[in-house]
């Protein structure tokens, strides 16, 4: 496959002299062209059989194939494909596009970021073979339903669902988990245990159910992002992809472990906005948050303004005072001066979530800029935070003992990546990196990090009106 990739890098250098800070920009055009070649693109060519079992099996050593010949199938059942070519050649050329933007783009190293503009391809030639793979497939009945196993014929890889009764082995699993030393006759200890058991699984269910059924009514808005939603707008390409990654999975432990959601974001252009509209905007047009009132924050680096800034919505308005903000920018200062934007980042991230979860300080309230109205937080009284915890623990302990069970007993069943790295070759036939753009900027060093007015409490939010009328908190910090 022929491929092209036209793109946009940046190195970015700074530096001190005395009390003066240097950044210097380069700007480079970069283009690749070259011919990628895979093998092994494997297509299940059965219509009834089923996809997602047949490729947990996968991969087959190819290399061991030998010429049909029926004396092969004497004795074992064979199945005829029913599906040709035409049926796959749209999806494979597709995943042979991805694989060879991803080889192309794996070539430009070197630079602070970088930003593919165009990629284009030609399919020169594609080589297709029909291949008879030897699997054992195994039917299982219970009761009205069949469950299907598949083995690799040549590496005895298993993929399949096995019938399980949940009842029987959680039951095992929960009276292993009991003591029995105070009761005699381990026959009848048995017994009760089995009856007392199902009374403590009914108990757990109950104390589930109301948890339950309070998530079902906040609907979906409640849920967060999916897990591959990284929610990171670099639109000033300020974050090399090994940065990417690391601020992707602290994004990741931020929402499983406050339940709010989180971004990050960078900007050259503001479009004439100041860096609170910017944050604010961006977070309402990003649907950022979770629930009815958008729990979470924004953490936008903005150039073309000089600031870093920290927009906070529902929930994160009453943890994240004004105080804790200006200690997290305090911190997260030193590295955005210095050019490291990605530890910056990282430096909010985590602070926002210990602070998150040490709590709400006990006199906090939130105070409005525009109307100077003060609003107290009213702490839970104790027999509802009580009822809470006990519904935690009914739902920890329920789940805990499902997911294990369920676990011990289940066969692998995963989707098969392609091996990138050992099917397919690049041949470079073009390789350039022109410096378009190089300038530098410099500002003067504060000798203490510029404070953005704190309040005199530390138990105040400070919370404003965006510019669709929603409530948010936040505080800045200029560069």
């Amino acid at each position: 496959m022929e491929a092209s990739l036209n793109g946009t890098a940046r190195n970015i250098r700074v530096w001190r002299s005395g009390d003066t800070e240097y950044t210097e920009t380069r700007v480079y055009s970069i283009r690749r062209q070259g011919q990628a070649v895979f093998t092994e693109l494997t297509r299940n060519a059965l219509q009834r059989a089923q996809v997602r079992m047949l490729e947990g099996i996968l991969p087959f050593n190819l290399k061991k194939a030998e010429p049909f010949h029926s004396g092969y199938l004497s004795g074992f059942q064979a199945e005829v494909q029913d599906m040709e070519r035409v049926n796959f050649e749209a999806d494979v050329r597709k995943e042979a596009e991805e694989h060879t933007k991803k080889l192309l783009m794996d070539t430009v190293s070197g630079h602070t970021g970088f930003s593919a503009d165009s990629f284009y391809t030609s399919q020169q030639k594609a080589d297709w073979h029909y291949v008879l793979l030897p699997v054992w497939i195994l039917t299982y009945r219970k009761k009205e339903e069949l469950y299907y196993f598949a083995m690799n014929g040549q590496t005895g890889e298993i993929c399949g669902r096995l019938p399980l009764d949940y009842r029987k082995p959680t039951l095992r699993h929960l009276c292993r988990s009991h003591r029995t030393d105070h009761l005699t006759g381990r026959i009848a200890v048995m017994k009760l245990q089995k009856r007392t058991v199902w009374k403590k699984v009914l108990l757990s269910v109950l104390l589930v159910f109301p948890l339950f059924a309070a998530d079902v009514r906040a609907g979906d808005a409640g849920l967060l992002p999916e897990e591959n939603e990284a929610r990171i707008y670099d639109d000033a390409g300020l974050f090399q992809e090994a940065d990417l990654s690391r601020i992707a999975e602290q994004i990741g432990d931020f929402r499983a472990a406050t339940g709010m959601d989180c971004a990050v974001a960078t900007t050259d252009d503001a479009g004439g906005k100041s860096a609170r509209d910017y944050a604010d905007d961006l977070y309402e047009q990003q649907g950022i948050g979770t629930g009815d009132s958008h729990d979470g924050l924004l953490y936008l680096i903005d150039l073309d303004n000089g600031e870093i800034y920290i927009s906070t919505e529902g929930a994160a308005l009453r943890p994240l005072t004004d105080d804790r903000l200006d200690r997290i920018l305090d911190r997260a200062y030193e590295d955005a001066s210095a050019g490291n934007y990605a530890d910056s980042a990282l430096t909010v991230l985590q602070d926002a979530q210990s602070f998150i979860l040490e709590g709400i300080p006990e006199d906090q309230y939130n105070y409005s800029s525009e109307t100077g109205e003060k609003d107290p937080y009213r702490q839970k009284g104790f027999p509802v935070m009580a009822l809470l915890f006990g519904m935690t623990v009914g739902t920890a302990t329920a789940l805990i003992t499902f997911f294990t069970v369920r676990s011990s007993y289940r066969l692998t069943w995963e989707t098969y990546r392609y091996p990138l790295s050992e099917k397919s070759r690049l041949q470079l036939t073009r390789s350039e990196n022109v410096l378009v753009n190089q300038f530098v900027t410099h500002r003067k060093i504060p000798k203490n990090p510029p404070s953005s007015g704190r309040s005199s409490s530390g138990s105040r939010t400070t919370t404003h009106r965006s510019r669709s009328g929603r409530t948010h908190g936040g505080r800045g910090r200029r560069l």
